[in-house]
């Protein structure tokens, strides 16, 4: 199908660049005319995403990745242009639907659908029971046990699966097959093949939304402790992983400025929290905290508590979950509930006020926590720890604080090892700098695109020199960027650089910048993102054009004057060489009129 290109622009106009965004990266700040970021999109150490509102475009100047609103929408959600493009014209009420585009969405629209309906199904089984089944009550029973209020299982849409196909039955008579219910891990195949199975059968079932609000798997807990095992979540698949979302941060959302995310491991733990009042916590998928969930929550937050279980596992995952945020400049807080004790159940007993203040009277930095993990464990007391210990130990965490490129966190995090074990600060920052010239050595180095570097001391440029990577070709794109009335004065012949010759003949088309981006391809779109976002300030714009253009067609000549001579050094015939000598001549007459312009 094909999306006529005024629809296209409609959407782009009524989807403002810097608004949806700040939906997806709450931190990003104005900074001048721009709006700027970390970039969603790699490990960014320093703020290198800029958003500019009125070119309608964004740009990392970090990974190089650049594009309009709908890239934008395409990267941050992995995924299709038109899958982008229905987002954003659901958002501003614009309709493209059709029977050929529905075609593209099929099949993850088959996917939500049944999941919305299982979510309603699964609900409706817990709080109406409607299968009339005694672990219904059982279900709903446990839930009150545990103290949640009917208000917080609407909230989180907690169900309950009762050992029947009912579903199936439901999701068929709908008109999904038996290949669409597996494909989205609402029932699975049992091992030999022969039948499917429900997944969640007899057990608490717990939604898992995406930011837009759309179940997108299951997780489930048995009613009993006798069931094995006791939590279970749905297998990846074409809308879901695990490794990828993060439970509660839907309900979590929007977030107060500033506002730290309480990370937890238990979906009750977390619902709890929401109950009392502590509406930024959220929790892993049974499984380790993953760069791409830490990306996805420094959308939303720079301050990040972690509240995992205070076991030895528990520790473990703390310290593996830690070096991740250390590595991308998360601020990170580390808090251990008594030992025995889950959030869930300290709440219960102390009440909120006291969770509160425990968590704010007992949360440990990174490096205090690595310290007291490494050096206070069982096996060690203070006064016994030999050198060899603690060398082994200071240059662990050595390595991790490497990670943060934040010197004054570094210089922090040295100077707390070396008072916590009575070592002299500069000893540590010897071992600190040969642990990281050693990393340095086989960190990968990337040649730069070499980029024809011009001095701009002219009056078409400001009053102070500018050094940009500029060809003059490529300034004069940047000054017609902004300047369109000058279009006319040349043709795009004028152009020897085939990427300034294709964007001068799609801005003669009278095309805008986030138009002219779609037709070019990643790396061209990339370079002309550039251009778009580094404009050149000029005193006289019709001065600047035509130095600009007189610059080229100088070197043009000077070029042409070198071919010539060339071509009269290599012939022997001398009347070719008068004829070449007088259009050399002729040449120079013209170079040395440039000269006095």
């Amino acid at each position: 199908m094909v999306i006529s290109r005024n629809i296209i622009n409609e959407i782009k106009s009524s989807n403002n660049i810097e608004s949806v965004v700040k939906y997806y990266l709450p931190n990003i700040k104005i900074v001048g005319y721009n709006w700027k970021t970390k970039c969603p999109f790699h490990e960014d150490n320093t703020p290198s995403f800029v958003v500019n509102p009125e070119k309608g475009i964004f740009k990392c100047f970090g990974c190089g990745v650049s594009g309009d609103v709908i890239k934008f929408v395409m990267l941050i959600n992995n995924i299709s242009w038109i899958e982008a493009l229905k987002i954003l014209a659901e958002k501003v009420n614009i309709k493209i639907y059709s029977s050929s585009l529905e075609t593209v969405y099929s099949t993850k629209n088959k996917l939500y659908n049944i999941l919305k309906i299982s979510t309603s199904f699964y609900n409706n089984c817990l709080l109406n029971n409607i299968n009339q089944n005694n672990d219904s009550y059982e279900a709903l029973k446990y839930l009150k046990s545990r103290c949640l209020n009917y208000d917080t299982i609407i909230k989180f849409r907690i169900g309950f699966a009762p050992k029947n196909l009912k579903l199936k039955s439901i999701l068929l008579n709908a008109g999904y097959t038996v290949e669409d219910i597996i494909n989205s891990g609402v029932f699975a195949k049992s091992k030999n093949g022969n039948f499917e199975y429900e997944c969640m059968s007899g057990r608490l079932v717990f939604p898992i939304y995406d930011i837009y609000g759309r179940t997108i798997a299951f997780g489930g807990r048995v009613i009993n402790n006798q069931q094995k095992p006791k939590y279970i979540n749905t297998s990846d698949t074409l809308i879901y992983s695990k490794s990828s979302n993060i439970y509660g941060l839907y309900q979590s959302l929007p977030l107060n400025n500033n506002k730290e995310i309480i990370i937890l491991e238990g979906y009750i733990d977390t619902i709890m929290l929401h109950q009392v009042g502590f509406s930024n916590a959220v929790a892993i998928l049974g499984t380790a905290f993953t760069k791409i969930q830490a990306k996805l929550i420094a959308r939303y937050t720079n301050i990040v508590i972690l509240l995992f279980d205070s076991d030895i596992a528990g520790d473990l995952a703390k310290q593996r979950a830690l070096e991740i945020l250390i590595g991308m400049n998360i601020e990170c807080k580390i808090v251990t509930l008594p030992k025995g004790s889950d959030p869930d159940e300290y709440i219960k007993i102390n009440g909120k006020e006291k969770f509160k203040e425990f968590i704010n009277n007992n949360s440990k930095t990174p490096i205090t926590f690595m310290l007291d993990r490494i050096f206070y464990s069982n096996f060690f007391k203070k006064k016994e720890i030999s050198a060899e210990t603690k060398m082994r130990g200071v240059v662990r965490i050595l390595h991790i604080i490497i990670k943060t490129t934040s010197y004054i966190v570094q210089a922090e995090w040295i100077k707390n090892i070396s008072q916590y074990l009575d070592i002299n600060e500069d000893i540590v920052w010897k071992e600190f700098y040969k642990i990281q010239n050693r990393e340095m050595k086989y960190k990968k180095t990337y040649d730069k695109k070499n980029y024809y570097t011009k001095s701009i001391n002219k009056s078409y440029s400001s009053n102070k020199t500018i050094h940009i990577s500029l060809s003059l070709e490529e300034s004069l794109i940047n000054l017609l960027l902004n300047n369109k009335i000058y279009i006319n004065k040349i043709t795009s012949n004028f152009f020897s650089d085939e990427r300034c010759k294709k964007v001068f003949e799609l801005l003669s088309l009278n095309l805008s910048n986030t138009e002219i981006l779609y037709y070019l391809n990643k790396k061209d779109a990339n370079w002309f993102s550039n251009l778009i976002l580094s404009p050149i300030k000029y005193i006289n714009d019709n001065e600047s054009f035509l130095i600009i253009v007189n610059d080229i067609k100088r070197n043009k000549l000077k070029t042409l004057l070198k071919q010539y001579k060339k071509k009269m050094i290599s012939t022997d015939n001398k009347e070719i060489k008068k004829k070449l000598f007088k259009k050399y001549s002729e040449l120079i007459i013209s170079l040395k009129g440039f000269k006095k312009k």
